[in-house]
């Protein structure tokens, strides 16, 4: 299947689904927590756009989901994971600095939404500047997008061709989460480094 075909206008693949929007929040909640985790352990993240995007590919094949609905899947995980990583950051200083007696889950949540908000309402105005100026380059977006290309055009000719399905990547790609959580609760657990 060629690009055009997949991204054309005119196709009735439907983008807005509930079942994409509750993947969407699922995997934000499962990929916030993975990467404050690993943010306030090693003092860094990660972006999480391609790792969304592949596991709402395999999540979504299986019920037969639409490019458009994995494209909201990650960038609804993407901007969950963003949040994340702007709570880690800032929260934490505003304790430190002594702004802050106490936490205030209530207040945190109410900064972090507003934040997420102001956040999507600013990509309205500048998604012109930002998405459709050539000149700009957004390597990780272009990445994403070619990892759902691929994803959806020929895959019936590439599981014939490799002879492994979809579900098996992403079994491997489930266990090694699930082994990789597994490992950090009997090192924390243990005291084992």
């Amino acid at each position: 299947m060629a690009e055009e075909e997949i991204l054309s206008p005119e196709s009735d693949a439907q983008s807005l689904s509930w079942r994409g929007i509750l993947l969407g929040v699922l995997l934000s909640a499962v990929l916030s927590a993975a990467n404050a985790y690993l943010g306030l352990m090693a003092g860094m993240t990660v972006s999480a756009s391609i790792p969304a995007a592949v596991l709402s590919m395999g999540l979504l094949r299986a019920l037969g989901g639409t490019i458009f609905e994995n494209n909201l899947v990650q960038t609804g995980a993407s901007a969950g994971e963003s949040v994340a990583a702007g709570a880690i950051f800032t929260l934490p200083a505003l304790i430190l600095l002594d702004y802050w007696e106490r936490f205030d889950p209530l207040i945190s949540f109410l900064l972090l939404a507003s934040g997420g908000l102001l956040g999507v309402f600013f990509t309205i105005p500048l998604r012109a500047t930002l998405l459709n100026a050539r000149e700009l380059s957004f390597p990780e977006g272009r990445a994403t997008a070619l990892v759902l290309q691929a994803g959806h055009a020929g895959s019936s000719e590439r599981r014939a061709v490799r002879g492994a399905p979809l579900s098996q990547g992403l079994g491997l790609l489930v266990g090694g989460a699930v082994w990789g959580a597994l490992v950090k609760f009997i090192q924390a657990g243990c005291g084992v480094m």
